[in-house]
């Protein structure tokens, strides 16, 4: 008996194979791995800024406490100077054939016993930045130890510059400033404190020759010069 025909039904798919790939491999962590951490950044914070060198004056330092000036045409002038250093003052008057020859000349007189003689002026320069009668004097000068310096005292040249307006004020800004550079060498250190002890002590013996024991007021004898100043 032959099998009835008919439509059979799907075939069923053979069955497939398991994948020659089989599942993915694991990755590898990641060369990169987490990034670095970031060095401190090499500018870093400011640097502190020094203190400018205009600064507040050195109380210790040479300064001009006053000056004054006459002249007339008679050609003579007068000039007359207060300057201190630390707890000391000295002052002095002077006269020369010009305005700024009397100024020199008066602070030399002042600070003859702090430095035991007359500094030497071996350059003096003087410029008008502009070109009108208002415009600023700029002075340039260099100034050499006494002739009486001796051993490290005796060498060096010492420079000052100042810019004004008035004419006289910086020359004696410039003079104290080749005088205070003078005066910063080791070699001449002390030598403002040491002169205003001398005097001090003279001033004391001389009140007590003329007294007996009595009193030497030190603020009126570290206040000289006043009386020419009132006048």
């Amino acid at each position: 008996m032959s099998e009835p025909t008919g439509a059979r039904g799907p075939a069923s798919p053979d069955p497939q194979p398991p994948s020659s790939a089989g599942p993915p491999d694991p990755q590898p962590p990641s060369s990169a791995g987490p990034p670095d951490p970031q060095p401190p950044s090499s500018a870093g914070p400011p640097d502190p800024q020094p203190p400018s060198s205009a600064g507040p004056p050195d109380p210790a330092g040479l300064r001009l406490l006053r000056w004054t000036m006459t002249t007339g045409s008679s050609g003579t002038a007068r000039a007359a100077v207060v300057l201190a250093a630390g707890d000391h003052q000295w002052e002095a008057t002077a006269e020369a054939d010009g305005a700024i020859g009397a100024l020199f000349e008066a602070v030399d007189g002042a600070l003859a016993e702090v430095l035991g003689g007359r500094v030497r002026l071996v350059s003096f320069d003087v410029h008008a930045i502009g070109e009108t009668a208002g415009a600023d004097a700029l002075v340039e000068l260099v100034v050499e130890p006494p002739a009486t310096a001796t051993g490290e005292r005796a060498t060096g040249r010492h420079a000052g510059t100042a810019r004004d307006v008035n004419l006289v004020a910086a020359c004696a800004e410039a003079y104290l400033e080749a005088l205070r550079a003078l005066l910063a060498d080791d070699a001449w250190a002390g030598a403002t404190e040491a002169a205003g002890n001398a005097r001090l002590a003279e001033l004391r013996a001389g009140a007590e020759r003329a007294g007996g024991r009595a009193e030497l007021d030190e603020s009126q004898a570290d206040d000289l010069g006043g009386s020419w100043f009132d006048r």
